[in-house]
């Protein structure tokens, strides 16, 4: 990324920012998110097999993780959206927008933080009755 400049936010010619540093920005929030939620369901699925009175694994919370990564894909996708949109924000003006990403990066960080124990836990399908 840093070889090729894509990482450098500096407008192209005519101001416009350059498409490739926040689809590079993009690419890095999904794969960080994905580590953090993937990681943090298998901690969520161990925790959750202690309270049921069991001895949880490594290997166990591995496989809750594994067998939700559809969900835990999703999930990361939005997160990662959502993340570039307030990047974005932030970039657009200087104080306004670290004030205002600031109050909604917190926001989300909680929703964020409070959504992965819904993802492992609630094993449920889109088909109702």
């Amino acid at each position: 990324m840093y070889a090729t400049g894509a990482w450098n936010r500096r407008p192209e010619r005519g101001g416009q920012p350059q498409v490739a540093y926040y689809g590079m920005l993009f690419l890095f929030y999904f794969c960080n998110y994905f580590i953090i939620v993937f990681f943090n369901a298998g901690i969520v699925a161990c925790a959750t097999i202690r309270m049921d009175g069991g001895e949880p694994s490594i290997g166990d919370g591995f496989r809750a993780a594994a067998s939700r990564l559809p969900v835990i894909l999703g999930w990361v996708l939005v997160a990662a959206t959502v993340g570039l949109i307030l990047r974005i924000v932030e970039d657009w003006s200087e104080k306004a927008g670290r004030f205002v990403a600031g109050i909604l990066g917190t926001a989300w960080t909680l929703v964020s933080f409070l959504a992965v124990p819904v993802l492992v836990v609630e094993n449920r399908t889109r088909s109702r009755r």
